[in-house]
């Protein structure tokens, strides 16, 4: 049994070895680099399957590479033209609206959500998907859901007179109230 198991590091060591990544942790903890990758799996494992930690890890991955990103869109945009700094723009903020929807909802519906193994995985996969920019999720699912949604547009449009203070040009915003 002990024998077998040697053989099994061994043969996992040796495929191993191609891997750069691998090499560097490996000297830089000083742990072995299939212990690394065990650890590492064991974590995955215990995360996906059993959901341990799961809510902090999936509001990790969906908070702190976006702010990132959104911090970074945000300066790039003051150097781009128009239609790029609206692309921009349209995809962070769709995106925020997405993240804050699933955190309201999960506030809610938090007992049921355990109910669901998967949930957490899913909702990763989602918000990688959303921040992507180059599958764009937000901007997909903001398009389908709230900007061809006509019966809320009509809704909102009921009474022409309460609407005359709101600029008609969506680039600029309203005078500040007076102080």
């Amino acid at each position: 049994c002990n024998s077998h198991k040697m053989e099994v590091l061994q043969q996992l060591k040796t495929s191993l070895e191609g891997y750069q990544v691998l090499k560097d942790i490996e000297e830089k903890t000083k742990v072995p680099k299939e212990q690394v990758v065990l650890g590492g799996s064991l974590g995955v494992f215990l995360v996906v399957f059993f959901g341990v930690g799961m809510p902090l890890v999936c509001n990790l991955i969906g908070f702190v590479p976006p702010v990132f990103l959104s911090l970074k869109a945000f300066e790039h945009v003051q150097h781009t033209g128009k239609s790029e700094r609206n692309h921009q723009m349209k995809l962070w903020l769709s995106y925020w609206i997405i993240f804050g929807f699933f955190n309201v909802i999960e506030s809610f519906v938090g007992i049921i959500i355990k109910l669901f193994p998967f949930y957490y995985a899913l909702k990763v996969a989602v918000l990688i998907w959303c921040m992507s920019p180059t599958w764009r999720g937000s901007s997909f699912i903001f398009d389908t859901l709230f900007e061809n949604a006509k019966f809320l547009q009509k809704k909102l449009n009921v009474s022409n007179d309460k609407s005359e203070n709101i600029p008609k040009n969506p680039d600029v915003l309203p005078p500040p109230p007076p102080k």
